[in-house]
């Protein structure tokens, strides 16, 4: 089982830095990206109770194990949510997105393959002010090479300008994020859930962090083979990656609640991805950045 891990994380590596033609990216919004778009918004962030999050986390584990609706009829459990279940079809592949219903309260956008060939689900949480990640997410979605995909709808901070983390799906306790990440583990307790975010390399307080291109880590010091071998795949590029915390003291997503739910839950699968702008800039636009 070793060498398909290995595999599919060289897999992730190329799918990383490997996007689309610029003038494919200027044509019409894709279905999935038109969902998205759809999706985001509103003013007032909801936090859900515990009763909440616990139905939530029941419906996102049916997802996870393939209980999709049937006949492309919307799922009526979600619709108790404030949310809806669409069918997409997409490059011949078939997905679920679930996006509320009515009014936006920042809850999400999540989208599921109906026929997986992977255990990996990705997670965007600052797809707007982590800019160009948002992108990246639905690039990486619409390939097809992911079990699910979760980004987030509303802005980190409030429309006051305070920057608090009560909105923030990175850190924030009581959201639909946190639903989702354990029910990943219920269902894929060897699985990987990778983060995107990005970074000003400007902002860095060291020089190894200034210099990075690609920041990855497992969320705390412990780091599993699987971070180092996804190291190796990127090591074959141009860029300069490097590992929290061996390479860079900083940008180590130690405080992230999906990672620190897993490994409450004794799951060792957690993947912390931190992009510089500038090459977040060049995924989105060069479509030979890498041969894997």
């Amino acid at each position: 089982m070793k060498w398909m891990k290995s595999l599919f994380l060289c897999a992730l590596a190329g799918l990383l830095l490997s996007f689309p033609q610029p003038e494919a990216c200027a044509g019409p919004p894709t279905k999935i990206a038109e969902l998205y778009s759809q999706a985001r918004g509103g003013s007032t962030f909801y936090h859900p109770d515990d009763a909440e999050m616990a139905r939530a986390r029941r419906l996102f584990s049916q997802m996870f194990a393939g209980a999709f609706f049937e006949d492309e009829a919307e799922n009526p459990a979600w619709k108790t949510l404030g949310f809806r279940a669409v069918a997409v079809r997409q490059d011949g592949r078939r997905y679920v997105a679930v996006m509320e219903d009515g009014a936006k309260k920042g809850r999400g956008f999540y989208l599921f393959a109906a026929r997986p060939e992977s255990r990996t689900a990705l997670m965007v949480p600052h797809g707007q002010k982590d800019l160009r990640t948002g992108d990246i997410g639905m690039a990486l979605l619409s390939a097809g090479e992911f079990v699910g995909g979760a980004l987030n709808t509303m802005p980190r901070y409030a429309e006051d300008g305070s920057k608090g983390q009560q909105q923030d799906m990175a850190h924030a306790e009581d959201t639909y994020f946190v639903a989702y990440t354990r029910a990943f583990a219920d269902v894929f307790p060897r699985g990987r859930l990778v983060q995107i975010h990005g970074f000003a390399s400007k902002k860095r307080k060291t020089e190894a962090g200034r210099q990075a291109d690609v920041i990855i880590s497992s969320g705390s010091a412990i780091l599993p083979p699987a971070i180092f071998e996804l190291k190796n795949c990127l090591g074959q590029t141009q860029f300069n990656i490097a590992v929290y915390p061996l390479e860079v003291r900083e940008l180590g997503g130690t405080t992230n609640i999906s990672g620190n739910v897993l490994q409450s839950m004794g799951h060792s699968g957690f993947v912390h991805f931190e992009i510089s702008y500038p090459l977040r800039k060049r995924l989105t636009a060069s479509p030979d950045l890498l041969e894997i």
